[in-house]
């Protein structure tokens, strides 16, 4: 029999085979969230600039303006950017798809339709692949053109965005995959109808913020521990971080009663994450809002940039843009 001297034993060796294994589940999951989070924040900052841009497509990508593109060559496919209620009249005529590739076409079906291109993806393959994404390169400007085409679809018909990538293997796929799904395009369609997404996001100066609440500017640790004893270093660190708990409960108040004044005007709402500029915001936001309630919420984050400026509080408000993050359905067949 074992004694407990001979168990802890055992345990140690346990404890060094598991740790390794241990490590290596948790870069797993860090490398997965890591990964998830970078594709949110990636996919916020197209959506600012594209709503930067706003949907008037540059005069080289407008159709007649500039020599059409080469048709695929090699394997293709029918990449899908959106679905509209009726026939899609109107829906991506003016602009350019992915590039190689056709002009952007409707597939309809039963009052709905896919707004579409004839895709290269062999270039897709190739350029997904790059292991540089350059803001130049064909990743970059094919998430553009997808953006472009989805706003178009957007400003002729309520819409149902789809996400980047999705290709299907020709235009006949498309319409089983509308006959297979009209229902629920056709209820997500009348949900949106009239609606819009809009961002918000609130960046915050801490400094300024201190400032707004009365706490002290935090001195050097240096001067402290050179300057007073023990004690009164103590006292001080205690002060300090006194104040650093008001200004964080202030900041959190205001953020608590932002979000509830926007809250109050939009359909729905979802928090995002992500990065404005380099500059993580301290709160963002996106909103579902009717068309008659857009100039309300933009002076409503008007009005509440000018309120909360002094304090150290500024504000972004992006729209209005096709509910890309109101829409569940997930129509994926094949990604190229």
């Amino acid at each position: 029999m074992n004694t407990p001297d001979d168990v802890a034993a055992v345990f140690e060796r346990l404890v060094v085979e598991d740790v390794a294994s241990l490590l290596a589940d948790v870069r797993r999951e860090g490398l997965d969230r890591a990964r998830d989070q970078l594709a949110q924040a990636y996919a916020d900052a197209l959506v600012r600039a594209v709503g930067r841009r706003g949907c008037e497509p540059a005069p080289a990508d407008l159709v007649g303006l500039c020599p059409p593109a080469p048709a695929p060559r090699g394997e293709t496919g029918c990449y899908v950017y959106a679905v509209v209620a009726g026939d899609g009249t109107g829906a991506g005529a003016d602009v350019r798809g992915i590039q190689p590739g056709g002009p952007v076409e409707v597939v309809a079906h039963d009052g709905i339709a896919a707004v579409v291109s004839q895709v290269d993806l062999d270039a897709m393959r190739a350029g997904g692949a790059a292991p540089d994404v350059d803001e130049r390169g064909w990743f970059a400007n094919a998430v553009r053109a997808h953006e472009r085409v989805v706003l178009a679809a957007f400003h002729s018909a309520p819409t149902v965005p789809m996400r980047f990538g999705i290709v299907h293997p020709d235009r006949e796929a498309v319409q089983r995959m509308l006959a297979e799904h009209a229902d629920d395009l056709r209820c997500e369609l009348i949900r949106f109808d009239g609606l819009a997404e809009w961002s918000v996001r609130v960046h915050v100066d801490q400094e300024l913020v201190a400032a707004s609440v009365g706490t002290d500017p935090e001195p050097a640790v240096d001067d402290l521990t050179a300057e007073q004893g023990g004690r009164d270093y103590l006292l001080r660190r205690r002060s300090q971080q006194v104040g650093r708990d008001r200004v964080r409960a202030f900041v959190q108040g205001r953020l608590d009663e932002i979000a509830q004044d926007l809250a109050a005007i939009a359909r729905d709402s979802v928090l995002t994450t992500g990065a404005s500029d380099g500059n993580p915001p301290a709160f963002g936001a996106a909103y579902l809002v009717t068309r008659q309630d857009e100039s309300r919420l933009v002076s409503v984050v008007e009005a509440l940039g000018a309120q909360l400026g002094g304090s150290g509080f500024s504000f972004e408000v992006g729209g209005p843009w096709p509910p890309y993050h109101f829409t569940d359905l997930r129509l994926e067949a094949e990604h190229a």
